[in-house]
């Protein structure tokens, strides 16, 4: 429901529009996985295919009411969307002594999805007009393929892990209408390192490093998604890239008979931050579009504890005071961010014996600053 207003504050329009949408999903897994254990105690090898086939379907009937509540536009989309995926895997363990292990293994995944978006309006002769500027068929491909090595031990108080990980990309899309194709393709290189000190039975101090991937989800590539509020559209970039995360953490556990805590200290650095940004055009529609601003510097600290009372009840939960500062620029545009917040999360468990166990969860995140506004807080709370 929008009403619009004069620079007097006197009402001048009312529009209501109203989304009736249908969702169909059809979703199908096979998969066929094998297992060999060695006769040395903890040596295996194991592997899996995996093969999913997803579609969905939308169809939704658009209608906007005037003041007087009579109609006077109707429109309608469709959006049919496919996924094939197959995940190839493989994983190999060899111990090294009674605390060492060596590990290395394979895991590939190759998508192909297919996303045919129509946006129709009925025109005055009652004839269903597509809008061009809504109607596509987007075709993405994605071959990922990983290797891995890691090797860990113990020496006397310390113990230590160590690992590389070498990723090869390669994706592909194609806006069929336009014929606008996007090809990306690169290699990436994620090290990691743990080591732990352990103070005395119970206690230890732990410090690692690792540099992860986050791959913007299809969703995001999409330049077409949803047409239900026609004055704020909200798309996809294909031309996205990954945000690539350097992790550094030093903590402090304690384990203790009925429980555990983790007080712990991170910095992390993240280029190619995606952020949301929206613009404004000459008829008052404000899209907004995912895109990779420039860096991201986050610090926080990290408190996690779990606690057993009595055998049948337990309580778990995890604390994050951070600050974030988001540098970048899009569309000629300053997206700068400097936040402080938190969140939190806490869930028990109560069972009862040869009945049923019940599991309550409560989440909360506070208000951020983010480089065009302020992100609400948000809470939640769950029971099963």
């Amino acid at each position: 429901l929008y009403n619009d207003f004069d620079e007097n504050g006197d009402l001048i329009n009312s529009t209501l529009r109203v989304d009736n949408e249908k969702e169909d999903e059809l979703n199908e897994e096979y998969e066929l996985s094998y297992k060999k254990e060695f006769d040395k105690k903890g040596q295996e090898l194991t592997a899996l295919v995996q093969y999913r086939n997803n579609s969905e379907g939308e169809r939704s009937n658009l209608t906007e009411f005037d003041v007087m509540n009579m109609p006077t536009l109707d429109q309608r989309s469709a959006n049919d969307e496919s996924e094939k995926q197959w995940l190839m895997q493989s994983d190999f363990i060899l111990p090294l002594s009674s605390e060492g292990k060596f590990e290395a293994g394979y895991r590939g995944t190759i998508r192909d999805i297919k996303n045919d978006y129509l946006v129709e309006e009925l025109d005055e002769n009652d004839i269903w007009q597509s809008l061009p500027g809504f109607s596509n068929n987007f075709n993405y491909e994605e071959n990922i393929h990983a290797a891995y090595v890691m090797a860990g031990n113990r020496s006397g108080s310390w113990s230590y892990q160590a690992g590389l990980r070498a990723e090869s990309t390669l994706i592909k899309t194609l806006l069929e209408q336009t014929n606008e194709f996007n090809q990306k393709e690169y290699i990436n290189f994620f090290p990691s390192a743990f080591l732990t000190y352990e103070l005395n039975k119970g206690q230890s101090v732990q410090a690692s490093y690792s540099r992860r991937i986050n791959r913007p989800r299809f969703r995001s590539l999409n330049p077409f998604s949803s047409f239900s509020d026609a004055r704020n559209i909200r798309t996809g970039n294909p031309d996205l890239d990954p945000e690539l995360t350097d992790s550094y953490e030093l903590g402090y556990l304690l384990n203790y008979g009925t429980g555990n805590i983790y007080l712990g200290g991170y910095y992390r650095f993240t280029t190619d931050k995606i952020e949301r940004v929206s613009f404004v055009d000459e008829d008052g529609i404000t899209y907004s579009q995912p895109q990779n601003l420039s860096t991201e510097n986050s610090y926080g600290i990290e408190l996690n504890g779990s606690q057993d009372i009595g055998e049948n009840f337990s309580v778990n939960g995890n604390l994050n005071f951070f600050r974030s500062i988001i540098n970048g620029s899009a569309n000629g545009e300053d997206l700068n961010a400097d936040t402080y917040s938190m969140s939190g999360r806490i869930s028990s468990i109560l069972k009862i014996p040869g009945w049923f166990e019940t599991q309550l969860t409560g989440f909360y995140r506070a208000p951020q600053t983010v480089p065009q506004g302020t992100r609400k807080s948000l809470y939640s709370i769950d029971l099963g």
